[in-house]
C-alpha cells in the first residue's frame, strides 16, 4: 500500500462528518490537534483494511449497456449506463435499469508480461 493516496476517504459523507466531529472535539478542548490527526489516520488505515478484506480482485464480468452520460474532472470519470446487463461465472445475469460507475484515471501504464494495460 505504500505510495497510494487514500485522502479519497475523507471525501465520503462518513469522512467529511468525521473531520467535521473532530474539528468540534479540538474547538471544544475535548482532544488535542495530534490526537484528532492520529484518528484521521487510523480511520484511512481501518477503510482501507476493510476495503482489501472484503473486496477480491480478479473478478471477470462482461457488460452491455448504453452509456447514457460521462464527465472526466481533473481524472476522476463519472459514466451513468443505461439498460445494463452485467453477465458473471458465479453472478450469473444481472439487469439493471442504470447503473453510476466511478473511477480514477491510473497514472502509470501498468506493463504486464510485456504488454500494456
Amino acid at each position: 500500500m505504500e505510495g497510494t493516496d487514500f485522502s479519497e476517504w475523507l471525501e465520503l459523507n462518513i469522512g467529511k462528518s468525521f473531520v467535521v466531529l473532530l474539528n468540534e472535539f479540538v474547538n471544544n478542548g475535548r482532544i488535542s490537534p495530534i490526537q484528532s490527526a492520529k484518528m484521521i489516520e487510523n480511520y484511512i488505515e481501518s477503510c482501507s483494511e476493510v476495503l482489501n478484506r472484503h473486496v477480491k480482485s480478479g473478478r471477470k464480468l462482461k457488460c452491455e449497456g448504453t452509456i447514457s452520460y460521462y464527465n472526466c474532472i481533473e481524472g476522476k470519470w463519472d459514466l451513468v449506463i443505461k439498460d445494463l446487463v452485467i453477465f458473471g461465472k458465479s453472478l450469473g445475469r444481472v439487469k439493471s435499469k442504470y447503473v453510476k460507475v466511478s473511477g480514477k484515471e491510473v497514472k502509470d501504464i501498468i506493463r504486464i508480461g510485456g504488454k500494456k494495460r
